[in-house]
């Protein structure tokens, strides 16, 4: 009867061979091979993995797996990332963006309103200011431009920007210098002095201090 190794004994590890010699002046030394240190798994490239060459792996009419469309696909998934990415004016919402009153998702007496407010001619006696509400993404912005273009209105916007370098204020005050100031150019006041301005201004900065509210209401005077 032979006896077979148990369980643990076919799981114990192997002993480690130490040398105590007479000549030793006290270290320890091991006996034995060093096993090499565990070497990273690279990743392999096998030329008929669909995965790494579709070209090869479906091109085999034999193979059982073989469809042409399978290949199409592969293929296509492909191209589709090695495209670059696609220029701001090629982009969907860009292309679809209104271009005309008709265009509007919004309330037709709603935009006809703001149509007839805009119509309306400064004679002094009217408010220069007129202030949009809404929830996010109901159209405000788009409606106000697409509104103004029809009405013949050179429309100089403002935008908050989270990126700007120094004050908020600052930025919006340059804006309207820039864009309140007379030009030098008399070919450019001829193009523009037969549209009227709108200055349509994203998001109001920060109006809580007496002197930033001073400056503002200079500058919306002066319009």
């Amino acid at each position: 009867m032979t006896s077979t190794p148990s369980q643990s004994a076919r799981k114990r590890k192997k002993a480690v061979v130490v040398d105590l010699g007479s000549d030793s002046d006290g270290d320890i030394v091991v006996v034995g091979e060093k096993r090499p240190p565990t070497q990273p798994c690279e990743p392999t490239w096998d030329a008929w993995d669909p995965e790494d060459n579709p070209v090869t792996f479906y091109s085999q009419y034999e193979h059982p797996k073989f469809h042409v469309r399978n290949l199409e696909r592969r293929i296509n998934k492909e191209r589709e990332w090695s495209k670059p990415l696609p220029e701001v004016n090629h982009l969907f919402f860009t292309n679809t963006a209104p271009r005309t009153v008709e265009d509007l998702a919004i309330n037709p007496r709603t935009v006809g309103k703001l149509k007839s407010l805009l119509s309306i001619k400064n004679d002094g006696n009217n408010s220069k200011l007129l202030l949009i509400t809404g929830p996010s993404g109901a159209g405000k912005s788009t409606a106000i431009d697409v509104v103004a273009h029809s009405l013949s209105f050179e429309v100089l916007k403002w935008e908050r920007d989270s990126e700007l370098e120094g004050s908020e204020m600052d930025s919006f005050l340059r804006f309207l210098r820039r864009t309140t100031l007379p030009e030098k150019s008399r070919r450019h006041r001829l193009r523009t002095s037969a549209k009227r301005r709108l200055y349509h201004i994203e998001e109001l900065p920060l109006l809580a201090y007496k002197s930033v509210r001073m400056i503002f209401d200079l500058r919306l005077n002066n319009l």
